[in-house]
């Protein structure tokens, strides 16, 4: 369900409106704090809300540089923030993998 809302803030940011310029909305990040303990739908649905995030990300990135914004912090925190995320979830999948090795 995250991810669905995701991909709405991030459309809405690129499509916006015919008679003003569209705002670049950035994506909120999911929160990665599963316990090893989490079922294979848990796993599924963050790695979608993961996934998710990071195509918003992208959208995000692009619109920001559609403005003119090549050297655009926002950019670059962004950045930060889907490296942030992809660690996190990395470092969770193997302690879940170590935990649950079937």
């Amino acid at each position: 369900m995250a991810r669905v809302w995701i991909c709405i803030a991030a459309l809405v940011a690129v499509a916006g409106s015919a008679h003003a310029e569209p705002r670049c909305a950035q994506p909120y990040a999911p929160v990665i704090k599963a316990s090893t303990s989490a079922t294979a739908q848990e796993m599924a649905t963050l790695r979608e809300d993961v996934k998710s995030f990071m195509a918003a990300s992208d959208i995000y990135q692009q619109c920001v540089l559609s403005r003119g914004g090549a050297n655009d912090i926002r950019i670059s925190a962004n950045q930060a923030q889907k490296v942030r995320v992809g660690q996190q979830f990395n470092e969770f999948v193997r302690a879940y993998r170590k935990a649950n090795p079937s």
